[in-house]
């Protein structure tokens, strides 16, 4: 079972600033899987890193930011073939 999200928003909050900082790398896709992998190994659970991602992708979106809100939305289908 993983970390209840709701309980701990300074988690969800630290993952979301973490999927923001891997969209700087060189690459991006990879960053951002690694992420993904990192914050599923440190207890956030499914549902809690795919909430991360879907905030940034949300955020991005509307910011008009589209191919970095395309980007995180393709890591986002891999998160839910795990």
């Amino acid at each position: 079972m993983g970390l209840d999200t709701a309980a701990n928003p300074m988690a969800l909050s630290n993952a979301r600033d973490q999927v923001r900082a891997a969209l700087g790398a060189d690459d991006p896709t990879a960053a951002l899987r690694s992420v993904a992998i990192e914050l599923s190994g440190r207890g956030l659970g499914r549902a809690g890193v795919q909430a991360a991602f879907i905030a940034v992708c949300e955020e991005l979106s509307e910011a008009g930011r589209d191919e970095e809100s395309a980007l995180v939305a393709r890591v986002l289908d891999m998160i839910a073939e795990w």
